[in-house]
């Protein structure tokens, strides 16, 4: 969005590109996007953004962090030392994000606070969604369309959600929203996340690898109006699975189950279906033989990747040519 609105921009961080090699020959009015984790944050002294997004706090590292209010802390470091030359955007539909706006026993944040929401015109809100539109509500001013939802390339109201933070973080870089329509029409899913590798035999196969937490995948199957085919599991990092086998009894017609985390989630899908494999190579075969024309096969762990591979983006990369030699055998 900000390229599209005719800003230079680079992109780094927690994403697979180290930051430090964006930052170089950057001008006063270039822009960096930097995607920053609570492992990174924890240590930070003087990082000072001039727009921080906090989308959610879901459970997730729990083998790292004492307690989901430790592991909010440190995700809070983001703003702490934004002013009021600063932006924050942050979620309405995310109870412990939206207690920032007033919870006096929450850090104390200076940045202009915008707010987004998929209900229709919540109280607080700078960007809402009604009717299938998402508008954009600025203090003191009338409510104005930006855009279509359905005009957002990606699976999942999450996206929408997704698309609004995104949104309101380019206005608050200095963008006109009428400038945003186009590129937000034009993003395709970023590589891992829910991102679609083949359709064989009218069989759709997403690589969701980079969900790594029962919340993640949760928000996946949710993306889909179609029965699913579930590979799930890896290293499970101390985050409950409740959440996600009520999504998977509601969703999911069979579990393929792989990784340390096999039994935990096989357990969680209670009465579906469920089967165990070893490889990936033996979860795209399994998955194959139970879904049918219409399905969906979705790669969507839940956990970490390095019980059986080096990083959630290899563990991806083996579930997409494991499709594409299903799609040579059968000439797709």
């Amino acid at each position: 969005m900000l390229a599209g609105a005719g800003k230079n921009v680079r992109v780094g961080g927690n994403i697979g590109k180290p930051l430090v090699s964006e930052v170089g020959g950057l001008g006063p009015d270039d822009w960096i996007v930097a995607e920053v984790s609570s492992f990174q944050l924890e240590t930070v002294d003087r990082f000072k953004p001039r727009v921080s997004v906090l989308l959610n706090v879901a459970p997730d590292h729990l083998d790292r962090y004492a307690s989901m209010e430790e592991y909010a802390a440190a995700k809070f470091r983001i703003f702490a030392r934004q002013d009021e030359s600063d932006a924050f955007v942050g979620n309405l539909d995310d109870a412990r994000v939206a207690a920032l706006r007033s919870d006096a026993a929450r850090p104390a944040m200076r940045a202009k606070q915008s707010w987004f929401t998929l209900a229709a015109n919540a109280d607080g809100a700078t960007m809402y969604l009604e009717n299938g539109t998402i508008f954009y509500a600025p203090a003191a001013s009338r409510a104005v369309g930006v855009a279509s939802a359905s005009e957002i390339p990606l699976a999942g109201r999450h996206n929408v959600a997704n698309a609004m933070a995104a949104l309101l973080a380019a206005i608050a870089a200095g963008c006109d929203p009428s400038a945003l329509r186009e590129p937000l029409a034009s993003f395709r899913p970023m590589p891992h996340r829910l991102e679609p590798v083949a359709e064989i035999e009218g069989v759709l196969y997403v690589d969701d690898s980079k969900s790594t937490n029962p919340d993640a995948t949760v928000a996946a199957l949710h993306a889909y109006e179609r029965p699913i085919v579930l590979i799930a599991g890896g290293r499970a990092k101390g985050t409950p699975f409740a959440g996600l086998g009520t999504a998977i009894r509601e969703r999911v017609k069979r579990v393929i189950a792989i990784g340390e985390a096999a039994e935990e989630i096989v357990a969680c899908a209670g009465g579906t279906p469920s089967q165990r494999a070893r490889s990936m190579d033996e979860a795209v075969r399994l998955a194959r033989a139970a879904a049918a024309a219409g399905d969906v096969v979705l790669l969507s762990p839940a956990c970490a990747s390095f019980d059986m591979f080096d990083s959630a983006e290899a563990r991806g990369d083996r579930f997409a040519a494991a499709v594409r030699a299903l799609r040579e055998r059968a000439g797709a």
